[in-house]
């Protein structure tokens, strides 16, 4: 079968030469039929739906191969799965469950499986082959016997027509992974030695059914269940995306496992510049999907627990866990990189696109217009703001503010040069930057206003920024914050596996803030307002870097090449891959997931 790879396993005692093989017993979906074995999965997640209960395909692909009602049997106990039924129904799932939501997939099953009933390429020509050596075509499949009977006309029609067939509930015994189904192929097939049979699957509990009955068998790997695509995006990826993807085998069931090896093998595609953006979007929304699940997002009690779980953890935490990788990991590039993707005035941090706004620099304008307003600034005020970036707050409070003295707080010696050389360059002297590990930084002098643009993302420890700003203010003072933020619980940037790639490259010791995360922090500093901007604020913001990026990329790889060497090209698309991944984020659900939210705090009495 001339679209997937295989690995063949020998389970007999004496190998037996292959003149001697009688039979070869085929799966269906994601084998013969249904390239990618996509019609169970999105049922198994719609049957879920119309209980209430969220589970996403990579859950709803993990047992594939059990009987459809062990399938669901097995997802009811996946621990996130069986938390959520308990909470929706104040009960464990039982017996009586399964048959309900049984009865559910049953229609739902029916209904979709004609719409994929195609032959796997050269699966036809696969049967022709074999039968031409003299040997008998057996299978047996998950389906139930209804499904089938819909599934096997439709197959015969474009000529998949095995000698015999088993259905996973027509067998008192059972189904996989045990070999029930298998051994009746062999009787069916009047076969003498189960040594004489090959097995063929795509999942792991089919493979340990062929071995569970003493076959030799062979693991479908790309065309099935394990790698999940349509043979259209398949043929979209190049091969080193596709190599080295195995055929599940014994022991090899891990999800988490089969997940981070598919996503670090994409991933790689993507930094060699082999995968096109509109896959590599797709990639990133799944992504966030399963982010989200792993959020709990829409389920009020878990996420209050997340949340509490998090305020806990950040209480105990350094103030700032890694302040020199946000140095490293954006500001390596040299200042005329963010010269020519960020706007006019180089603002490193959402944008504000109200109605009429059409241009990055007219956006860049009215956020940091928005910013002064909602921060309260005026003339005559000692400002400090706390991490600085690229100068777009720190000039434009200067020139709109110059009875005004702003002191800008960075990390960063390329910053602290490029806006003195600027500030300079304006004729402005109320400007001093200083260069400053926030973990260490303190002042005995006292502010009007301390205002921060997405600077606090970086910090872990809140509650001990939050009382040194406080210290940091006069008795009249104001603090005002912007960070992003997601809707739901707050969690960490932290590499886990592949799949964590922001937090490998980009956001190391960050985190992503929940919205009401500010509201858990008022020990020193009380909230006085709050504002939000939707996602889709943002993601305008990185689509216009990312455009700026490609229109000039011409002038921007010499300094890849200065900066990067060998790697400059990986760099160049980790850089869009950024861009991009910031884009999906904020954009996702329009905008309602993760947004951008603002809040002016005083000092408590």
């Amino acid at each position: 079968m001339n679209t997937s790879t295989s690995t063949s396993t020998a389970t007999s005692d004496a190998a037996l030469p292959a003149h001697r093989l009688e039979a070869v017993i085929f799966d269906w979906a994601g084998t013969l039929v249904d390239f990618g074995s996509l019609a169970p999965t999105q049922i198994f997640v719609e049957a879920f739906a119309t209980f209430g209960i969220d589970i996403t395909l990579a859950q709803a692909r993990g047992p594939m191969g059990l009987s459809k009602r062990d399938h669901i049997r097995t997802l009811l106990e996946e621990p996130t799965i069986l938390a959520q039924w308990q909470r929706r129904f104040d009960a464990a799932p039982g017996a009586q469950d399964i048959d309900a939501l049984y009865e559910r997939f049953m229609p739902m099953q029916i209904d979709k499986v004609g719409a994929y009933s195609q032959p796997i390429p050269g699966a036809v020509e696969t049967l022709a082959w074999l039968r031409a050596q003299g040997l008998k075509i057996g299978s047996c499949s998950g389906y139930p016997r209804q499904v089938l009977d819909v599934l096997l006309p439709l197959a015969a029609a474009n000529g998949i027509v095995p000698d015999h067939v088993v259905a996973g509930d027509e067998l008192p015994a059972g189904g996989r992974p045990g070999p029930y189904m298998a051994l009746a192929n062999v009787l069916a097939l009047k076969i003498g030695d189960v040594r004489k049979c090959v097995k063929v699957d795509d999942t792991t509990p089919g493979i340990e059914e062929g071995r569970n009955a003493g076959m030799w068998c062979v693991g479908i790997s790309l065309a099935g269940n394990e790698v999940g695509l349509t043979e259209e995006a398949l043929g979209r990826l190049p091969l080193s995306c596709v190599q080295g993807v195995k055929a599940p085998r014994r022991g090899a069931a891990d999800e988490d496992t089969r997940m981070s090896q598919a996503t670090e093998v994409a991933i790689r595609s993507v930094e060699r510049g082999l995968v096109p953006d509109r896959l590599i979007r797709i990639g990133i929304r799944r992504l966030l999907r399963e982010r989200l699940d792993e959020l709990h997002d829409g389920d009020a009690a878990a996420v209050a627990a997340l949340t509490q779980a998090f305020v806990h953890d950040m209480r105990a935490a350094s103030l700032a866990p890694l302040p020199e990788k946000a140095n490293e990991q954006h500001y390596e590039v040299p200042a005329a990189f963010f010269g020519a993707v960020l706007g006019t005035h180089r603002k490193y941090s959402s944008c504000h696109w109200p109605d009429g706004v059409d241009t990055l620099a007219q956006a860049e304008a009215s956020s940091l217009a928005a910013t002064c307003e909602r921060a309260g600034l005026a003339d005559g005020q000692e400002v400090l703001e706390l991490g600085c970036g690229w100068g777009s707050l720190t000039l434009w409070m200067a020139e709109r503010y110059p009875g005004s003295r702003i002191t800008a707080l960075s990390n960063s010696h390329s910053q602290r040069a490029y806006i003195e050389a600027e500030a300079a360059r304006r004729g402005l002297s109320n400007v001093r930057v200083l260069t400053r590990d926030i973990n260490v930084f303190d002042t005995d002098e006292r502010f009007h206003r301390v205002v921060s643009v997405e600077m606090f993302e970086h910090l872990r420890n809140w509650p001990q920024a939050f009382a040194n700003v406080a210290r940091w203010l006069r008795p009249d003072g104001r603090f005002f914050m912007h960070v992003f933020a997601h809707r739901g619980a707050p969690y960490p940037f932290v590499e886990r596996d592949a799949s964590d790639w922001m937090s490998r490259y980009f956001f190391s010791g960050g985190m992503m803030p929940s919205d009401d995360l500010a509201l858990r922090c008022q020990d020193d500093l009380r909230v006085l307002a709050q504002w939000r901007w939707d996602g889709t604020h943002y993601q305008r913001t990185a689509e216009a870097w990312l455009r700026n990026m490609d229109e000039r990329r011409t002038t921007l790889m010499p300094l890849f090449h200065d900066t990067y060497g060998a790697d400059a090209d990986a760099w160049w698309v980790r850089w869009r891959l950024f861009f991009m991944s910031v884009a999906e984020l904020f954009g996702y659900d329009a905008g309602q997931r993760w947004w951008v939210s603002h809040y002016l705090f005083e000092r408590r009495a």
